[in-house]
């Protein structure tokens, strides 16, 4: 029976035990409360200081002393559980358990070459069941988010980053990762990021985008695997090209994550994924919280050219004191598109203000994408879905003209506005025509289409 792991249903109530393990170390019988640990002669080969913490959740392995192992991951049944590796201390992995298969904490260090199953030198029984013998546990991984920084990264001597699987992508586990990417790398995240103490870095100013400005641009890939980035905080009014990334140039990709209650602050092209991009690639991204900016600001960009963006999706509440404002973007040309994508957050600023994007023009295309956020503005151009459009599409596209409070849209007849029960439900199906709802949408009972 392994000996690094627990019975959810019979662990003491009694938690937050401080575990080193080690492992050349085997876990002895179980004859009083502890095990006994290392002998007089015998040496650690891999160890790191370990809290393991049972709770409704699961059990929580929280790394809080380095020891000499690089990494520590998660074995389930004896297969790597992909994204379950620690890299830092305060980094946790917490394991949702059912009875009967097994987990095993593995340790890494690469300078010995040595890559082995841990045991434990301290560890509770379980008593509950009489026998007072740790248990076996396991179940499927969620990954807690890791602990965030208060003060920002020295890029030079506060980050190493490791390619854990082998595929060319270098893995992303927290914060000071997410800040100091190189402009031409390929990254991918690796556990959910919380973010939320940026608000405290560069003197309040926050996170700095990856990838500033031309001719600092970013110009690699960072793929999400479905995880999050919470409580990212930008605060910098006076700074153009202002989002996670600036400026995304050329064959930039970012993919598959979602940024969760952002506070992004600049002037110009400020967005939740990227302030500007030229020719760069978005999916299947989602943006909430809040983006302020003066002209050209989105949900998801503030000003792209030539780029191709699908299944992309903003809740983020957009103000603008200037122009080019929209849910998702705030201006779209040279044969950029937007596709199978929404928009529901609320829009306000000047002019060409819309719900889903400010302008469209010069071979920007909007296709089969649709808007219901409320829709503002003081000046011109205030409109549903699209405020402008000069040589642009927009085509199978919709707005709800009830939340969004506007019966206009450049680019589209006013019959593209549709009323909320149009847009709910089964009655979607048949009012947004050119919506695909076998493979790519899906209709919900009392709310609007989703990406399937």
């Amino acid at each position: 029976m392994k000996t690094n792991a627990f019975n959810k249903r019979g662990i003491s109530p009694v938690i937050g035990v401080i575990l080193m393990v080690a492992l050349t170390v085997i876990l002895a019988a179980v004859i009083g409360v502890y095990s006994i640990g290392f002998s007089d002669t015998a040496q650690p080969y891999v160890n790191a200081g370990l809290i393991v913490d049972e709770s409704d959740e699961g059990v929580e392995v929280r790394w809080i002393s380095k020891g000499n192992a690089d990494t520590v991951y998660i074995l389930v049944n004896g297969s790597r559980v992909s994204g379950s590796e620690l890299r830092s201390v305060g980094s946790s992995v917490t394991v949702t358990a059912d009875d009967g298969d097994s987990v095993s904490i593995m340790g890494v260090n690469s300078e010995r070459d040595a890559e082995q199953e841990l045991k434990f030198l301290n560890t509770k029984r379980d008593t509950t069941d009489g026998s007072g013998v740790p248990q076996v546990v396991t179940g499927p991984v969620t990954l807690s988010a890791s602990v965030p920084h208060t003060s920002e990264p020295d890029c030079s001597s506060d980050v190493s980053y490791v390619d854990n699987d082998g595929d060319g992508r270098l893995d992303v586990s927290n914060d000071y990762e997410l800040q100091c990417m190189e402009l031409d790398g390929s990254y991918e995240l690796v556990t959910n990021i919380d973010a939320s103490g940026t608000s405290s870095w560069n003197g309040g100013s926050g996170f700095a985008p990856v990838g500033p400005s031309f001719p600092e641009t970013f110009e690699g890939q960072f793929y999400g695997n479905g995880y999050k980035i919470s409580g990212l905080t930008i605060d910098r009014p006076a700074e153009s090209e202002v989002g996670l990334f600036g400026y995304a140039y050329r064959d930039a990709t970012m993919s598959n994550f979602t940024l969760e209650g952002v506070n992004i602050t600049g002037s110009s092209r400020v967005g939740g994924i990227v302030g500007r991009d030229n020719n760069a690639s978005i999916s299947d991204v989602s943006v909430s919280g809040s983006i302020d900016g003066a002209w050209f600001v989105g949900g998801i960009v503030g000003e792209a050219q030539g780029t191709s963006m699908t299944r992309v999706v903003s809740s983020a509440d957009i103000s603008s004191s200037g122009r080019f404002a929209g849910g998702a973007i705030g201006r779209l040309s040279s044969n950029g598109s937007i596709s199978n994508s929404y928009s529901t957050g609320d829009v306000q600023g000047v002019d060409r203000v819309a719900g889903l994007a400010g302008s469209t023009r010069d071979g920007g295309a909007i296709l089969s994408s649709y808007a219901t956020g409320n829709v503002s503005g003081t000046g011109s151009y205030v409109q549903g879905l699209v405020g402008t459009n000069y040589g642009g599409l927009v085509d199978k596209s919709y707005w709800n003209k009830e939340t969004t409070g506007q019966t206009t849209s450049a680019g589209l007849p006013d019959s593209y506005g549709l009323t909320t029960s149009e847009m709910q439900g089964s009655d979607a199906e048949s009012n947004m025509s050119g919506f695909d709802f076998v493979n790519i949408w899906e209709t919900v009972e009392s709310d609007y289409p989703e990406l399937s």
